[in-house]
Formats: structure tokens, sequence, C-alpha cells
């Protein structure tokens, strides 16, 4: 079981009030600090640029105050990362609680200063940020020194900006400004500065960095800044426009020299109730009642104090309680509170000081005990068994005197010895005896003047009441320890102690990604993330309350990342020796990702604290990095101050704004003798109720749910999840710029539509804020707290849609509970709605018979509402204001919300177009788009279309007037600009003679109303020459008996035009396809593959080419295919050709000298071989010999009857294969083939490998063994013979 809810220190701030701000003292600013992060590099010229500008600075704020102040003492604090000559020690003052703190960006602000401050008027800012390169380079904003004393009047006396804000709803950049004449209301458009004089200047679109255009209601768009010029004639107000180099005044309510303007809508006007900057800061602590009158000073330079750097130091003396209130047998609760402390003190020196600091410990009762504690040692290794064996020997004692404790601290040799600077930890739980020898009165006036911190720490709801007091007023920290927390609580509290201690870089800082306190369970089993930015030095320390025992049996504690290989496994057994702390570092860098932890106990024990810490996973990539806080509002301790009280949380990577986080506020309150559970509140970054600027990463929420008097403490959760995001920038300023061209940031949102939004992943961080008291009196009877003002309301003219939008408040404040009712009033005069007058009944009120879509009924607080109204309440052309107001069931009213304003004129532009389309078909150019409305998409027509067209048309250069507009006389045929209904296609046939051949026309056009509205501009369509040449058709390609031959007909440039193309594409391959036409590997005939006077130039549409080509591109037998486009000089290409194949069809020659000799002993063939094509050397493929009885061979040589000469007629030795062309062929037929005296008539062809025949050769005829006198003696011889012996052999 969870005993509640325990955050983690991860940076903590000063729960009330502000410490380490400088003094005023007869007209000198006194210890002002600027301090430098020791996350900026070494750079003495940031020192010498501090101390110019801020000299310029002082004499402004002496003119700009009436010689009521200038800065006499500045102290610039460097970082204990750098080296140099200081003038003084450091006397108390740290980064976190100086004026101006000079640091990296902001990814939201750029480099521009800004101040943090709160929606209360007259309330100081918390610190003012200043970057490097605003010190050294910041020629942006004019005079730096006055744009420091602009940030400066903003922390000092809590007064605000001015001016404007490009695109800001709350704060905008134009407004609307009525008088009423003899013609009725007029209304003009005036830029939102409070100045008192002429205002001469120029409006700018700060994205084409061309003229403004008007939104919806008739005011310039968001995009649009108007940037005043050094000739206007304004002394004030300082907190409109610094960079003016006349302005050198603040304005003031009472004098028409300086005058205020009370009405527009300007920071200042809203947070401040229409006061001026004068007013405020004159009834600010500094001048009021007189103080500081004016006075002649002839030199308001300041002088200047290095302090700090790497020698810096801040000693502590824990100041401990040992009174019998600390006794479980004595104070009524039965709370071991001594055993408790001594534990957790013991924990902090053991584990958490670090080395080289410097600790005393003092305990007090109402008696010293010297003895007890031990003298200021710088801690080490060494001597913390010491230390803890003086703490753990620590008794209980007599009464109780915090005042006589503190004072030794300070004085006592062997402790501060009455040095200045350093700081207390006070640690007690009872009350101030009234036996001490000194009072709160006397310590509160000492430590303040020797500038000692003090950081309390209470110990149950008893301890004495004047002890957060001061803490407040030494700028230390209130922290309180409930009887029934665990050991989280203590250690937040010491780990908070040493903030003050000089800040260490960013890399370098623990983060705190887990922290719980749980009673006993046999099983505890929780789960964290670790992010990307977080991993080094990944601890895990579990801390176990169990009385001052050892422990007897182990407990199991499993550490299990993301990987199995993550896994970590150990036993641990509490004991005095290990202060019941188990801690494990990781060697190596944790996986980013979910983490678990299991702890298996069969021991009980009072309490277990479980932490989880890591540092930055790379030193340049900032961490996530949380800090909590309560704030105060305008209100003073003793009166109604915890009426308005905040939880704020501030989540950064670096100092780049964490959005969309889920931040929780837990709230411990007093119990009152009953049990309440931490109260959860989910803090907003919306810019409304508490929050100051949406979107700025800092988080916040009033809290009025007290439970009693008694001390309340505030611990957050941040969780980030796939919807977190980072800011990355960049935006520009929060200080209004001299130069155009650079982004204004912020009024009410740190977002802009250029802004770098980054998603942070999945991470964990938790914070302690501290505590406060309530102490009887404090808190109001009853349901004392209003619903919030609406600082948000908007209304909206969305083409006679009229919206008006507003973030309901809560019951409180800004609490999530409904509220009773909205009242919506609404006048043509804005100087109807004022409180008094708001109640008339003659001022016009929205109904719901007048809402169209919403309901006034409330919804929660905190929840969007939007109202769409009925336009016919309104007059066409008058500007109307609306105001509102909330009531709670307790009929606590809000304060009157910001006034909006409307114009209800027609402002609603026509569409964009969205599907102007440009064609060059191959007749006439030709513009069609479907009209817009007269407003947005109506069916109504428009006034007017405006197309203009050039080769360099831009979205940025469409109004020059360089650039040509189409005119009724640039079309032809029935083509008109006269507009048609919204919704009908147009189509406009252009003259060809408008646009230059080869060259690429931009179109665009806006259409325009009847009030002069203009739409957006449409997406720009370029004219291009879209007609391709005409398809080749006849592509041939033939080989000859000489060389291959390509012939087709030249395609114009324009379909069948006569111009000529730009170039022929012509590829060959066997495979060739049209599908594979276009890929690199098929080869693309080439100049140099050509013979003779063949060329690949171009030549006119309609005109034969002839190309002859090099038979050495081709592989013998192989069947080549062709196919080619035709190129334009707008690269339109052809429809591809037919493909042609290129075959060999040239045959062998014909044989011409066939002779056959057919004698009986010498049967003979005899020819000359032909080549392959015609006369070639190549042999043909094969030879075909044929013979017959007939003469007619010739004409009957395909008759398949013909005998037909195969490699078997052949005597042996003999072959049918062909030789080279040229060769002599003798072949020998066996004479068995032939008849006795017959004659034969012989003729061949021959084929090469293509299938080409040559023509029949000549015929060869002759007689077989043809019968002669001398010849038959010889063959009857002959035949005897062989009869003979064949009966002989036949007989052996």
């Amino acid at each position: 079981m969870i005993l509640r809810y325990i955050g983690l220190v991860f940076g903590l701030c000063a729960v009330v009030g502000i410490g380490g701000k400088a003094t005023l003292k007869d007209n000198g600013y006194e210890d002002f600090v600027i301090a430098i992060s020791p996350d900026i590099p070494q750079d003495e010229n940031i020192i010498n640029n501090i101390k110019n500008m801020v000299t310029d600075m002082s004499g402004y704020l002496y003119t700009a105050t009436r010689k009521r102040a200038y800065l006499r003492t500045v102290k610039i604090l460097l970082p204990k990362t750098w080296n140099m000559p200081t003038d003084a020690t450091v006397s108390g003052e740290t980064f976190q609680d100086a004026e101006f703190r000079i640091d990296k960006p902001n990814s939201a602000y750029g480099n521009s200063p800004y101040t943090q401050q709160t929606t209360d008027c007259g309330v100081p800012g918390d610190y003012t940020h200043i970057t490097p390169t605003f010190i050294l380079n910041g020629t942006g904003f004019g005079d730096k020194g006055k744009t420091l004393l602009h940030e400066f009047s903003k922390l000092r006396w809590g007064v605000f900006e001015e001016h404007g804000y490009p695109g800001d709803d709350m704060f905008p950049m134009f407004y609307l400004k009525e008088t009423w004449g003899a013609n009725g209301q007029e209304t003009v458009v005036k830029p939102n500065f409070c100045v008192n004089g002429d205002l001469k200047g120029y409006e700018q679109d700060i994205v084409s960095n061309g003229a403004c255009k008007k939104d919806a209601n008739g005011l310039p768009n968001d995009n649009c800044v108007f940037f005043a010029t050094q000739d206007s004639a304004v002394t004030s107000s300082l907190m409109a426009l610094p960079y003016l180099s006349a302005n050198i005044n603040f304005c003031d309510d009472e004098s028409e020299t300086y005058i205020h303007l009370s009405d527009i809508p300007t920071k200042q006007n809203l947070y401040c109730n229409g006061r001026s900057t004068w007013n405020v800061i004159s009834e600010s602590n500094d001048f009021k009642n007189s103080n500081n009158s004016p006075v002649n000073i002839s030199n308001t330079d300041p002088k200047f104090i290095i302090i700090g750097g790497e020698e810096q130091i801040v000693k502590y003396v824990m100041v401990m309680d040992v009174s019998r209130s600390m006794d479980p047998n004595i104070n009524p609760e039965h709370a071991d509170r001594l055993t408790a402390m001594k534990d957790a003190a013991k924990r902090f020196v053991n584990f958490d000081i670090p080395d080289g600091t410097v600790l005393g410990m003092l305990p007090f009762s109402t008696d010293q005990y010297p003895n007890l504690g031990f003298y200021m040692t710088a801690v080490n290794q060494g001597v913390r068994e010491t230390m803890v064996q003086k703490i753990d020997g620590l008794k209980i004692q007599s009464g109780t005197c915090i005042t006589d404790g503190l004072f030794r601290a300070v004085q006592d040799p062997n402790y501060l010895n009455n040095a200045e600077g350093n700081a207390i930890i006070l640690l007690t739980d009872g009350q101030q005896d009234g036996a001490c020898n000194t009072n709160y009165d006397q310590i509160r006036d000492y430590l303040v003047k020797m500038k000692v911190r003090l950081i309390t720490i209470a110990l149950g709801n008893s301890a004495d009441q004047e002890i957060e007091g001061l803490a407040e007023a030494t700028g230390g920290k209130s922290f309180f320890v409930d009887d029934n927390s665990g050991p989280g609580d203590f250690s937040d509290a010491f780990t908070g102690s040493t903030t003050f201690q000089p800040a260490d870089t960013i890399s370098n800082t623990d983060m705190t990604l887990y922290q719980n306190d749980f009673v006993y369970s046999a099983t505890i089993h929780e789960a964290f993330d670790v992010d990307v930015s977080v991993g080094k030095n990944f601890t895990l320390r579990v801390e176990i309350a169990n009385g001052n025992k050892d422990c007897n049996q182990n407990m199991n504690i499993s550490l299990i990342g993301p990987n199995i290989s993550d896994r970590k496994d150990f036993t641990f057994k509490c004991s005095k020796q290990n202060f019941g702390t188990f801690v494990h570092q990781l060697d190596e860098e944790a996986t980013a990702g979910r983490w678990q932890f299991f702890i298996k106990s069969t021991e009980s024990f009072d309490s277990i604290s479980v932490r989880v810490t890591s540092r930055s996973r790379n030193a340049n990539d900032d961490p996530i990095q949380t800090k909590c806080w309560i704030k105060t509002g305008e209100q003073q301790l003793g009166t109604d101050v915890y009426l308005k009280l905040s939880a704020v949380a501030e989540v950064k990577k670096g100092n780049m704004p964490v959005l969309g986080a889920k931040v929780r506020a837990y709230i411990t309150r007093p119990s009152d003798g009953g049990e309440n559970p931490p109260l959860e509140m989910e803090l907003e970054d919306n810019g409304s109720g508490a929050d100051v600027i949406r979107n700025d990463g800092i988080y916040s929420r009033y809290f009025t749910k007290y439970t009693g008097n008694g001390r309340y403490s505030v611990k957050c959760e941040v969780v980030g999840n796939d919807d977190t995001e980072i800011n990355e920038g960049f935006i520009i300023s929060r200080s209004l710029p001299e130069r155009p061209g650079v982004p204004i940031c912020c009024g009410s949102n740190a977002v802009s539509p250029n802004s770098k939004l980054t998603k942070s992943g999945n991470f964990t961080r938790q914070a302690v804020g501290g505590s406060f008291q309530a102490k009887p009196g404090d808190l109001p009877s009853g349901d004392m707290s209003p619903p919030s003002r609406v600082t948000d309301l908007k209304l909206e003219n969305d083409c006679g849609n009229v919206l008006l939008m507003f973030t309901s408040p809560g019951d409180d404040y800004d609490s999530p509970d409904k509220v009773k009712e909205y009242t919506i009033k609404y006048s043509k005069f804005a100087s109807n709605l004022t409180e008094i007058a708001f109640d008339d009944p003659e001022i016009s009120v929205i109904k719901a018979e007048n809402i169209i879509d919403g309901t006034l009924t409330p919804v929660d607080g905190g929840t969007p509402v939007k109202l769409q109204l009925q336009p016919t309440l309104f007059e066409n052309g008058i500007t109307y204001s609306f105001v509102m107001r909330s009531v709670d069931e307790s009929n606590n009213k809000s304060p009157l919300s910001v006034i909006a304003k409307m114009n209800a004129g027609d402002y609603c532009p026509p569409a964009a177009v969205s599907d102007l389309q440009i064609r060059n078909s191959c007749e006439n150019p030709q513009l069609t788009f479907t009209s817009p409305g007269d407003n947005d998409n109506s069916a109504d027509k428009v006034t007017k279309y405006i197309i203009k067209y050039a080769p360099n048309l831009s979205q940025e250069n469409f109004e020059d007037s360089e650039i040509p507009e189409l005119k009724q006389e640039d079309l032809l045929g029935d083509s008109t600009l006269s507009p048609v209904n919204g919704g009908e296609l147009v189509k406009l046939e252009l003259k060809p003679s408008l646009f230059a051949n080869g060259i690429v026309y931009r179109f665009a056009m806006v259409a325009v109303d009847d009030a002069d509205n203009k739409s957006p501009l449409s997406g720009l369509s370029d004219l291009r020459d879209v007609c391709p040449p005409s398809k080749v058709d006849d592509l041939e390609i033939r080989n000859s008996c000489e060389n291959p031959q390509l012939t087709f007909t030249s395609p114009g440039d324009n379909d069948n035009s006569a111009d000529k193309v730009t170039k022929y594409i012509i590829k060959y391959a066997p495979n060739l396809s049209q599908e594979n036409f276009e890929d690199s590997e098929i080869p693309e005939l080439k100049q140099e593959d050509l013979l003779g006077d063949s060329t690949l130039s171009p030549v006119n549409g309609g005109e034969l080419v002839k190309l002859e080509l090099k038979p050495s591109l081709f592989a013998n037998g192989i069947v080549y295919r062709f196919a080619m486009v035709a190129v334009d000089d707008a690269d339109n290409k052809s429809p591809l050709s037919g493909l042609s194949n290129l075959r060999d069809v040239c045959p062998p020659s014909k044989v011409d000298d066939l002779e056959v000799s057919l004698a009986c002993d010498n049967v003979t063939i005899v020819f000359t071989s032909p080549g392959d094509d015609g006369d070639k050397e190549a042999p043909v493929l094969n030879y075909t010999i044929k013979y017959s009885q007939d003469l007619n061979i010739i004409d009957d040589f395909e008759d398949p009857n013909l005998n037909e000469l195969s490699a078997d007629d052949l005597i042996q030795g003999d072959t049918l294969d062909p030789v080279n062309g040229g060769e002599l062929v003798v072949l020998t037929i066996k004479a068995s083939l032939l008849k006795f005296e017959t004659n034969y008539t012989f003729a061949m062809v021959s084929s090469d490998e293509s299938g080409n025949t040559s023509p029949v050769s000549n015929i060869s005829s002759d007689i077989s063994c043809k019968a002669s006198p001398n010849r038959s003696g010889k063959i009857i011889v002959s035949v005897v013979l062989i009869f003979v012996c064949a009966i002989f052999i036949s007989i052996i």
C-alpha cells in the first residue's frame, strides 16, 4: 500500500516570496545581482558588455523614474566553471536567485531578453533571462540599455508590456478604434502601442516581406507587424517601444504629457485593470509614501563587483532540535522525531552532501551543548564517520530556544563566525520557549543583515509558526515532514537545501525520474521511464525506516530494464552501519525505455522510500528537467495570502519548453484530526487562470481547497507521452525588436505557426516544491474564492457566422468545478462595459435564443466554450464590444473579462482557387479554374478575377505592378473575364502571342468581392509546351548487300508541324520492346555509329531521314529491333514509333561454274563456293545440290521429287560442309547412284544463316557411264572376272 505520494527534489524554488533581490536605499539600488550560468563558456567580453549596457540602463532608469532611482552597486556572479579575478567573496548570491540571469537561449524567445512573471499587477517577476548573443551582438533591439530597463520594470515593479504581438488573440498587433461623429460610428485600425504622440512607421508581412492582408474582422492578418520609425514624435511609454530614441518615459494616468491609453488591448491594461505603468511603479514599495523622492544625481554609473568563480563555497550549519518535544514519550503524537531526524541527517552526511562542502552541526534546546555537535569541517570520506557518530550521539535535553541556537550558529567562531552569506538548516518540532535570550524579530533582522539563508524543516504540524517567516525573509526555503511520512520527505528537504551551493552545469545535475514512499508490503512493484535525454549515473536508492533497528531478514531487490540483459538482482539487509540505505549505480548507461523494480521482504518495517536518479546521457544534449513551487499573488502574509496561491511547475529540456505533458501537483494538507489524502491537481499550460502564457512550458493552477490551519506542502509529477512535444524554436522576442523581419514572442501563446515542435517520447520526472503554513486568521470562513477572470474572450466574424469563444473559469478561480452561470453582454460603446455599468439592464445581453450553436450552460473549468450567435443581432459595418462575467454557487463574481471586439461588416473573402490549371494544347493555351463564390464557397458571383502571369511569378511578388495581368483583349473566341457563379467551371483560351517560345510562364490568381475582400492566392500553375512531336510511323531498317540503312519521316516540334524537333532518340537491341525502351541498358544510336554523310541532327518536320549504319554494330545472324522517339525544346517526347527489325536480306551469290563429270570411274561435281552475302568471304550455311534426268531442273528446282545430294552420297572423305566464299569445291559421288548411260542434269543453291537463298546455279549435264568400243570390252572382262571370283569364294 502506498503511504502517500512523495515527489523528489529536482530543483527547488523559494516557496513564499523571492530572496536575493536588490534593496533601494537613498535612491540607489544596491547589490543588484547579474549571474552567469555555468553552461556559458568563459568570455571576458560578456563581462565588459554587461557593464556597458547596465551603465546605460542605470542612466535611463534615473530619467524614467523622474530622478528617484538608479543602480548604485551591481554584482556580477561568475559560475564556478570560470577562472577570473574577483573583487569580493560570495555572500549568499546564487544563480537561481539572481535578478538577471545570463543563460543559453530559451527556444521560444530566441535571443530576446524576457522576464518570467505572474499575471498579478504590481507583483515582481521571478527573473530576467538574457542570452550571451544579446549581450555580445544584440543590435536588433535598438538601445540595449533601454531594452534592459523595459525588462527590469517587469521584474522589479510587476508592470507589463504596452504593445501587441502579431497573430495574438488576446494582445493583437492591431485593434479597432471606434469614434462617433455626424455620420455615426467610424472605425479605424490602429497599431496596438501605448504612446503619447504621432506614431510613424509602416506595416509589413513578416512572412512574405510584402504588404499586409486583412483577416475576417478587417484587421491586418497574423503575419502583419507595425514597425515604428525614429521620426515618431513619441516620448512614452518605455513599455511600448523602448527602441525609439526619444522614448524615455513611462506612461502616466495623471499627465497629458505622458498620456496612458487605458482602452487598448495590452497586457498592462488587462492585468492592471487599465492603470498606467507609472501609477503601478509609483505605488510600489520603492516609491510609495514618498520613499526615495526625486534627487539630483550627477553620476548614475553603477559600481560593479565581480564575485564567484571557481573558489566560491557556501558553508552549512545543521541546527538540530533536541528538546523534550522530540521524545515520543512526551509529544502528544508519540512520534519518535529525534530518531527520524538523526537517521535522515546521517544519510544526508553519508550519501548526499558533496566532498568539499563545509558543514557544522549544532544541537539546541534551552541550554547549550557544545560537546554534542561538531564544528565547521570540510566534508570528505575521512570525516563522514566522525560526523555520523556525533549525530548518532544526540540525546533529548530540555526546552526549545530556536532563536538562541540560530544566533550561536551565526556568531560562534567555531561555526559561521559572523561571515556573510552561507546557510543554516533548521530542524525543529517545537514552540519557542518564553525563557530564551533572543526573539524572532532579533534573529530575523540579524540573519538578513548577515545574508544568511535559513532552510527550515518543520517536524510535525506543531513546529513553531514563525519559522517559515524566517525562511521567507532570508530568501531560504521551507519544508514540512509529517510524523507519518517516510524517509523520502527528509531526503527532499535535505537535498533541497543544497541548491544554494554554486550551480553546476545541467549535464552534471541529477534528474529525479522516480520517488515514492511506501508502508510495509511483502512485495512492492512499480515502473518508470528512462528517456533518451538521461541515462548516465543511473542510481537506484532504497531507504528503510525501521526505528533505528537492524533488520533480521534479507530483502530481495530486482531492477529490470527494457532488455533481458538489463536485469539486476540484489539482496540487502538493513542495519545501523549501512543507515538502512541501499544504493546501486549502473556502471553503464541505462537503456532508454520502461524500467521496473521489485522489492520483496518477509520482515515488516515502518516505511520505505525508493528514489531513481540519472544525469544527462550526452553532455551536448540537455536533459528534460522540472521545477515545482508555490506562487503567491498580490496578497501579503497575515491577510488573505492563501486565498490566491498557485501551484507551479516548469518543464523544459534545457531551456526549451516542453508542451503537452501531464503535470500533477500533490498538495499535502493538515488533517485536523482526520485523514486527508494529498489533493491531486492537474496543472495546465493553457494561458488561462493562474497560467500566464500558453505553451511556454510553465504549468500552473490556483489552490483553494484548504482543510484548516497548519502546514501544506506541494510535490509535482510530470509524465511525457507520445503527444508531448518540445518547442525547439525559432521565435524571437518578447522585447519588441527594432529591425523588421524578426518574429515576436510571446503575447498569450509561446507557439506560433512557424515553431519547430519535436516529439519528446515517454519520460517521467518528479520534483518537490516545499511547504507553506496557514496560521489562525489566514484562512477565510466560507467560499470567498470567485471564478477567474476570462482573459481569452474572442469574437470571429467567420463569413457571417459570429463565433464567441473563451475558456470557462472554475468555481474557485481556475478550478475544474463548474461555475453557476455566465453573463455575456455587448454594446456599440466599449465605455458601457465597465464594472459600474455592467448590471445596467439597458446593455444588451446574449440569451439562449440568440445562440445558433452552443449553450450558456456552464461547463467544467478549463474547458473551451464556443458559441455561434445570430448574425441578425448586429448591424452591418458596426464594431461591437463584448465582455462577460461568471458567478459561482456562493454568488462570488469574477472580474469582468477582457473586452473583445468584432466588426459586423463583410470581411469574408472568396475562397482560394484550388484547381487553377494552364495547358498548352497543340493549338492555343487554355486556362481553367472553378470560380469561387462571394463569401468563401457560396454560389454568389465575385466581382472580379485578377489573373497574373510571368516566368518569375511567386507568392511573394504577385502584388507587384511589374507582373502583367491578364486582360480581356488577351483572350480568344468567347472567353471572358466576367465572373460566373461560384462553383462553375471557367475556361479561357489565350492568345499564343502573349508568350515567348521556350519560356515557362507561371499563372496565379485571386478573386475579389464587392467589399473588396480578396481571396487567398491560388496555387501557382505553369504554362509549359505540352504538345509533343508526332509519332514516327514509317521507321524502317534494311540490310542491303552493302550497309544497313535506317529511314523515317522526321516529325515536327508540335505534332505534325514543320518546325524541327530538338533530338532523335533511336535505340536498338534484339530484345527491344515498347516496355523497355527507356531502360539504360538498351543501346542508343550515336553519331559515331553512322557512315558517310548520315547525321542525327534533326531536319524539318515532314522531311525524309536516311541513316547509313556501320555493319560492325551488329552480330551476324541476329535479328535487331529498332524504335525511336523525337524530343522538342520543352522536353516533350513523341509517342514511341513502331518497332522495325534489322534482318540479313542479302543472299549468297549464284554459282555459275557448276560442272559435273559422270565417267564410270570418276563421278565428280566441281564449283566455286559463294560467300554469305554476295561474294563475301564468309561461308554460307549450306549447299543444296539436286539432279534429275529432266533438263528443266531450274524451273522445277523446288520440286520435292527431285533427287537431292546428301553427305551419304559422297565417297568417304568428302563433305557438304561449306567452305569460304571463292574457294573451289570438288565432290566425288558414288557411281552406284546413277543409271548406266543415262543423261543427268545437276543444279544447286546455297543458303545463309538468315535463311536467304542464292539463285539457282547454272545447270550441268552429262551421260553416266556411256558405252564405247574401247570401253565395252573392258566392262565385259571385268564382269566375268567378278563372277568367277564370287564362285570361288563361295566354294571355299
